[in-house]
């Protein structure tokens, strides 16, 4: 049993990763946070200056008069609109499956779906004449792997409950997407 083990081959596929993303080097983060702090500091003055300016003096009590008398008109229109983002915040709280917790989604299911059914249309027709057949061997390798990580989670009812269909595209572009069949 040992031996067996020993003499086996590993083999090694060819792993595609996104590209790193690129960060602001420190030397210049070194340069910019200074430099921003100190705007900041001189645009502060500037309008501070130019709010206690005499020639300002009545912009300010026509601004002060305005915010006086459309008051309500203030109050109601910022109460309304924290109570619509709040009202929308809790009717978009969904419990996740797995460790029953609830998180913020902005689409519900409903417009996923939308999204799904229109994003595959447009790659299946974008791609229609470089679709690989059933018994092709990249099609096949897939498959395989695809089976692998279902049978792996087939205790999740969001893998169990859907039907799937592969769909191999020979392609330039490393990427790869997957869609439930909505019958």
């Amino acid at each position: 049993m040992f031996r067996s083990f020993i003499s086996t081959k590993i083999k090694f596929a060819a792993i595609h990763t996104s590209s790193g993303q690129k960060a602001i080097p420190p030397i210049i983060w070194l340069i910019i946070k200074p430099v921003s702090k100190l705007s900041s500091i001189i645009i502060g003055r500037g309008l501070r200056k130019w709010l206690r300016s005499p020639a300002n003096l009545h912009r300010k009590q026509a601004v002060i008069e305005h915010f006086k008398t459309k008051k309500k008109h203030y109050f109601f229109g910022i109460t309304g609109f924290g109570a619509g983002c709040y009202g929308y915040y809790t009717s978009h709280l969904q419990l996740t499956p797995i460790t029953h917790r609830k998180r913020f989604i902005i689409f519900n299911s409903a417009h996923l779906k939308e999204i799904e059914e229109f994003e595959k249309k447009y790659i299946l027709e974008s791609f229609k004449d470089k679709v690989l057949p059933v018994d092709h061997k990249y099609t096949i390798n897939a498959l395989r792997i695809a089976n692998k990580l279902f049978s792996a989670n087939i205790h999740l009812p969001e893998v169990k409950d859907i039907k799937w269909k592969l769909t191999v595209i020979q392609s330039d572009i490393v990427n790869a997407c997957a869609f439930p069949v909505l019958n």
